[in-house]
C-alpha cells in the first residue's frame, strides 16, 4: 500500500459531483461514493466497465463493492477504508485486484478520502477515483520475459538471426497483448487484428484457422477464422472435414510439434482443397495441443515465391497457440457467461413469478375470508346465498392454481406420467367447451368449432391430460379478447397409416396478440407474456408451461402464431393411435343424475383426525340418511372395524393420521380375515397418481380427494355401498 498525501482538503464545497463524475468517465478513470451509514454505493459507468458491467447489472448497495474485490485483497482495501473512516489517514492511495464479469482479474489503482461530514465531524460519505493498471501490468511482465527471450537469443543466434527472432518475437507479443489487454473490444475484431499482425509479419497473404470436434465418434474440423489479403473473410464456408478424409496419415502429419513447410504439391489434394492454398507456393502448417489434447491447425500461406523458414514456422507456431489459448478462453467464458445469464434471467422470473403467485392466491383468498365474514354478519338469506357462491368460485379458483403448482413440480421431479386409453375425442372436446362456454357467455363472445373430418374412431391418448391443454388454450384466448370477440376451434387429423393419425388443434382469437419476442418466452417457465399483462388479466404464468410439458411428453408439438392487436392462435399436434370404431360402440348410458341417494340402514365410518373434515363429510351426508361413525385415527378405525364389522357398510379413511397412518390401518384390516370385507375408500390431499396407487396397493378400494367434489364424493359412496 502507499502511502497518503499529508495534505488535507475540503471536498464538502458546493460543487456538483457529477460534473467530476463526466470528466473522470471522459478520461477513462472510475469513480464511486459511499454512504458510510447505511453502505449503500453510487457508481460511475467506467467503474463498472473497469469489471466488465454495465451500471445496471450492478445494485447500489453495499455488497456490489466487496463481491467486486479479489478475496485475497479484501483486507487491503478494508484498512484502507479504515485508516480514513478513523481519522488515522486523509487520503489513501492503494493498488489491489477487482474480478471482471468474464473472471478474469484487472488491477486497479485507487484513492479514496471522506467527503461529507455532520455538524459534529462524523464521517458521513467517502469518494474515491479509480484507474485501471491491467495493461501496464500485463506490459510490464511481458517486458521482462521479452528481455530474458533477448537474452537468450543473443547467446545462441548470430546478429541476422537474432535481429529477425526478434522481429517475429515482437509481433507474436503485439498480437498477444491484443488479445489479452484488449478485452473492453469485440473480440472478433481483436482476432482479426492479431491474425493480421501475424501474418503480415511474415508475408503470409492467407491465414487460417482450423478448430477440431468430435462428430459420429470421428476427428473432423471446421474452419473457424480466415484472414486472407489483410482483412477476415466474413463468409467462411460453413464446412466440416474428417481428418481421415483430407490426410492418409494424418495421426502422424497432425501431431504436437510438428510444425511443417510444405508446398501444395507436398500435400494430399484434398488437404490443399480444405486449406483453398492450391496458388500459394509455401504453406506453414501449425498443428495446436492445448492441454495434451488435439485442438486443430493453423496455416499460413504465401505467394510470392520466397519459401517460408524454419524460425517462422517455430515462432508462428508460439503465436498460433497464443491465440488458440485466447480463443478457447473466449469459448469457455461464452459457455459460463450464458449459462450465468441464464441463471440470472430464472431467478429473476421465479421472484416475479412468487410476486404473481402470491397475488394469485391471497385474490381468492381475500374473497373466502371477506365473503365469509360478511355471511356472518348477514341475515338475509340471499344475501348469504350470494356470499357462499363467491366462496364457492373462489375456492375453486384458488384449487385450480394450487393444482397448476403441482403440475410443474410433479413435471420437474419426473414424475408426470402420460396415460394412454382410448377414448371419444369429440365428446372431449364438447365437456371442454361447456366448461369454457360460462365465460364466453359472460363477455358475450362466440365460438366456432369445427372438426375435420369427423372423428370415427376413438383415439387412444391421455384425455385428462389433452383436456387439461384444450382448456387452458380455451381460457386464455377467453380471456384475452374483448367483449363480442371471436374465437374458433379446428381440430384436423390426417391419417397415417390404418392405425396412426396426426391430430391438429388450433384456437384462434381476435384478441390483443402478442409480439415476436412475446412470443418467443411465452412458453418458458415462471414467465408471461409482459408485467402489464400479469397486473392486467392476472393468471400465474404456469398454464402454457405445463401445456408445452405435457404436448412434449406426447411426443408433439405446440407454438402460437400471433400480431399485436389482430389476435394470436395457437397450434398442437401430436400423433396418437386410434381405437375401436365409435360405430361398433354400444349406445353410452345416459349419466342421469340422481337428486338424492338415499343411504338409509348403511353404516359408514369416517377416520380422519381433524374435526372440521368429519363435520363436512357429516354435513354432506346428513340428507341420505346413513349412519355415521367417527375414529380420530388408523388405531381406533382399526379396533372398531374388528369389533363392529357386521355393522359398517364403508370406510372413508384418511392418510396422514397420529398414532396409526390410514395406510397401515388398511393392511392390518385386510390382514384381519374378517368375516365382511369392507370397502375403504381414501379420503386425502394425497392427489398425485402415485399416492393414488400407494392406496389401492395397501389394499384400498377408491380414492376421494380432497378439498372434496361433492358430486365424486357421492358417486363414490353408491357405487361402493348401494
Amino acid at each position: 500500500m502507499k502511502n497518503d498525501s499529508s495534505n488535507k482538503l475540503d471536498v464538502t464545497a458546493g460543487v456538483d459531483a457529477s460534473i467530476f463524475d463526466y470528466l473522470l468517465d471522459e478520461l477513462g478513470i472510475g469513480s464511486f461514493r459511499q454512504n458510510l451509514k447505511d453502505s449503500n454505493i453510487i457508481l460511475t459507468k467506467k467503474t463498472a466497465m473497469l469489471c466488465g458491467y454495465s451500471l445496471s447489472d450492478l445494485p447500489n448497495n453495499s455488497n456490489t463493492k466487496e463481491s467486486l474485490i479479489y478475496f485475497e485483497d479484501k483486507e487491503i482495501v478494508d484498512s484502507a477504508i479504515n485508516s480514513i473512516v478513523s481519522g488515522k489517514r486523509t487520503v489513501y492511495h492503494i493498488e489491489y485486484r477487482m474480478k471482471r464479469r468474464d473472471s478474469s482479474i484487472v488491477w486497479i489503482e485507487e484513492c479514496g478520502m471522506i467527503s461529507k461530514r455532520d455538524k459534529d465531524g462524523t464521517p458521513l460519505e467517502m469518494s474515491a477515483v479509480s484507474l485501471d493498471l491491467s495493461k501496464l501490468r500485463w506490459a510490464e511482465e511481458n517486458a521482462l520475459k521479452s528481455e530474458l527471450e533477448i537474452k537468450r537469443l543473443n547467446l545462441v543466434s548470430s546478429n541476422a538471426n537474432f535481429a529477425e527472432e526478434s522481429r517475429l518475437l515482437r509481433a507474436t507479443n503485439a498480437a498477444a497483448f491484443l488479445l489479452i489487454g484488449g478485452f473492453h473490444q469485440d473480440y472478433a475484431t481483436l482476432l482479426s487484428q492479431a491474425l493480421s499482425i501475424l501474418s503480415r509479419s511474415i508475408q503470409s497473404s492467407h491465414t487460417g484457422i482450423f478448430r477440431n470436434i468430435l462428430k459420429d465418434d470421428r476427428v473432423a474440423c471446421y474452419k473457424r477464422a480466415d484472414w486472407f489479403l489483410g482483412a477476415m473473410n466474413s463468409e467462411v464456408e460453413e464446412k466440416e472435414y474428417f481428418y481421415e478424409d483430407i490426410h492418409n496419415d494424418w495421426m502422424n502429419f497432425f501431431k504436437d510439434g510438428n510444425n511443417s513447410i510444405s508446398t501444395p504439391n507436398d500435400l494430399p489434394r484434398e488437404l490443399v482443397n480444405a486449406l483453398n492454398d492450391g496458388e500459394s507456393k509455401s504453406i506453414i502448417i501449425c498443428p495446436i495441443y492445448l492441454h495434451e489434447d488435439f485442438w486443430g491447425f493453423f496455416h499460413f500461406a504465401k505467394n510470392d515465391g520466397t519459401p517460408f523458414s524454419k524460425i517462422e514456422a517455430d515462432i508462428m507456431n508460439d503465436g498460433a497457440m497464443l491465440i488458440a489459448a485466447s480463443i478457447s478462453r473466449f469459448e469457455a467464458l461464452g459457455v459460463i457467461n450464458q449459462a450465468r445469464d441464464n441463471a440470472i434471467s430464472s431467478t429473476i422470473a421465479k421472484g416475479e413469478f412468487l410476486s404473481r403467485m402470491s397475488h394469485e392466491m391471497r385474490t381468492p383468498l381475500n374473497a373466502i375470508i371477506g365473503m365469509s365474514t360478511i355471511a356472518k354478519k348477514e341475515h338475509d338469506l340471499t344475501k348469504i346465498t350470494y356470499c357462499l357462491e363467491k366462496i364457492d368460485t373462489s375456492s375453486r379458483q384458488l384449487l385450480n392454481i394450487i393444482n397448476d403448482v403441482l403440475d410443474m413440480s410433479k413435471i420437474d421431479a419426473g414424475k408426470f406420467e402420460i396415460v394412454n386409453a382410448p377414448f371419444d375425442f369429440k365428446a372431449m372436446l364438447d365437456n371442454v367447451v361447456s366448461v369454457t362456454k360460462v365465460s364466453m357467455d359472460q363477455k358475450n363472445q362466440s365460438i366456432t368449432i369445427n372438426i375435420n373430418p369427423s372423428f370415427k374412431n376413438l383415439v387412444i391418448s391421455d384425455e385428462l391430460r389433452l383436456s387439461q391443454v384444450i382448456l387452458n388454450l380455451l381460457s386464455n384466448a377467453t380471456k384475452f379478447t374483448k367483449e363480442r370477440g371471436n374465437i374458433t376451434l379446428n381440430v384436423f387429423q390426417k391419417e397415417l397409416d390404418d392405425f396412426n393419425i396426426k391430430l391438429r388443434v388450433e384456437v384462434i382469437d381476435n384478441g390483443i396478440g402478442l409480439t415476436p419476442e412475446q412470443c418467443e418466452r411465452l412458453f418458458a417457465e415462471f414467465e408471461q407474456a409482459d408485467e402489464n399483462t400479469s397486473k392486467k388479466y392476472g393468471g400465474t404464468g404456469l398454464g402454457l408451461t405445463i401445456c408445452r410439458k405435457i404436448i412434449d411428453l406426447m411426443g408433439g408439438e405446440i407454438w402460437v402464431n400471433s400480431k399485436p392487436n389482430k389476435g394470436s392462435c395457437f397450434f398442437f399436434e401430436i400423433t396418437t393411435k386410434l381405437g375401436d370404431s365409435l360405430f361398433s360402440m354400444p349406445a353410452p348410458l345416459k349419466d342421469v343424475v340422481d337428486e338424492y341417494y338415499d343411504f338409509s340402514n348403511k353404516t359408514i365410518l369416517v377416520a380422519d383426525d381433524v374435526e372440521i373434515n368429519r363435520e363436512i363429510v357429516m354435513s354432506l351426508l346428513d340428507d341420505n340418511k346413513a349412519k355415521i361413525l367417527f375414529a380420530e385415527n388408523g388405531q381406533e378405525a382399526l379396533d372398531m372395524i374388528i369389533k363392529r364389522n357386521h355393522e359398517i357398510d364403508l370406510v372413508l379413511m384418511d392418510i396422514q393420521m397420529p398414532i396409526m397412518d390410514g395406510l397401515t390401518a388398511t393392511k392390518l384390516i385386510r390382514e384381519a380375515n374378517l368375516k365382511r370385507e369392507i370397502p375403504i375408500v381414501a379420503m386425502t390431499a394425497n392427489a398425485f397418481q402415485e399416492d393414488i396407487d400407494v392406496c389401492l396397493k395397501a389394499g384400498m378400494d377408491d380414492h376421494i380427494s380432497k378439498p372434496i367434489d361433492y358430486d365424486v364424493f357421492l358417486k363414490v359412496i353408491k357405487k361402493h355401498i348401494l
